[in-house]
């Protein structure tokens, strides 16, 4: 368990906290990592949203040949690397 007093900051309209680095390192949070913020009577609970694993087909999909050196997905499968 960690715990530490930390002071709520302005941030825009609204108000915030940083998260310190152990908790950050703790929960693998690094910037743009989504998370769910609830209240539970006088607390507030901060989890984190398991990522959605994408399959094979989304990767492949997602693939940039260009990024990549093209030639991965150039050729059909042959001989023993059909499935």
């Amino acid at each position: 368990m960690y715990s530490k007093n930390i002071s709520v900051q302005k941030w825009g309209n609204s108000l915030a906290v940083r998260i310190p680095a152990p908790v950050a390192q703790r929960m693998h949070l690094i910037p743009g990592t989504i998370i769910e913020l609830s209240m539970q009577e006088n607390m507030v609970v901060i989890k984190s949203v398991a990522s959605k694993r994408i399959s094979l087909d989304e990767r492949i999909a997602r693939f940039d040949s260009e990024k990549h050196g093209g030639e991965v997905l150039a050729y059909k499968s042959v001989g023993v690397e059909k499935f």
